[in-house]
């Protein structure tokens, strides 16, 4: 899935891409919190996006984005 990722940024693995690059990129698409929590479903689905936000962070770690 990880290479899947790097293909749709545009960063493939063997060009050498960095942990502060792959950072930046995750801090963009990164999920962001409801200005105001009306109904809980709102703040479950926020919760849901955060989970798999980090499980795919984990997955690209540092030594996934130097091409270890």
């Amino acid at each position: 899935m990880s290479e899947l990722v790097f293909q749709g940024a545009g960063w493939p693995a063997k060009r050498g891409c960095t942990a502060e690059s792959l950072g930046q990129v995750l801090q963009i698409y990164a999920p962001k919190p409801p200005s105001r929590v009306r109904i809980q479903s709102e703040l479950s689905r926020y919760k849901k996006e955060c989970r798999e936000f980090d499980e795919l962070a984990i997955d690209l770690g540092p030594e996934q984005a130097d091409g270890s």
